[in-house]
């Protein structure tokens, strides 16, 4: 199994990007689990999860995964608080290894090792996007 994470943040810092990546034989279920200290207001907003604390409002948004918003807790100030998480939770999708190589640009990780004959080369590439924004005024 291979991870690979991407992170961009921009020049303003009111923009925070990532791809998460994972890759191997099997479908491996996951979660990114984002946990939002107790003074953020959060709600769900169609596909979207919106953050608001001192006058600013940030939106968080994904794609390729399932978007939740679930209950948890804060215990760095001494004592338990309530608070929420978003979680992106997995989805899979099967690749075949020469689709991987074209999207590549026809290189393949798998390129280096001799493949059977009789089956083509599969590999599970799960891939989630997730985008942290601030919402101008």
């Amino acid at each position: 199994m291979k991870w690979t994470r991407r992170l961009y943040l921009g020049a303003d810092g009111e923009d925070l990007r990532g791809q998460e990546v994972l890759e191997g034989e099997r479908e491996t279920p996951f979660a990114l689990r984002f946990h939002i200290h107790p003074d953020v207001h959060v709600t769900r907003d169609d596909e979207d999860i919106i953050l608001q604390m001192g006058g600013m409002i940030w939106r968080f948004r994904q794609k390729g995964g399932m978007l939740l918003l679930e209950d948890d807790v804060y215990l760095a100030r001494g004592r338990r608080e309530k608070t929420k998480q978003i979680v992106i939770a997995s989805l899979r999708r099967v690749v075949p290894a020469a689709e991987e190589a074209a999207e590549n640009g026809g290189e393949s990780q798998e390129s280096a090792k001799p493949a059977a004959p009789s089956k083509p080369l599969q590999v599970v590439s799960q891939t989630v996007t997730w985008l942290l924004e601030r919402i101008p005024e």
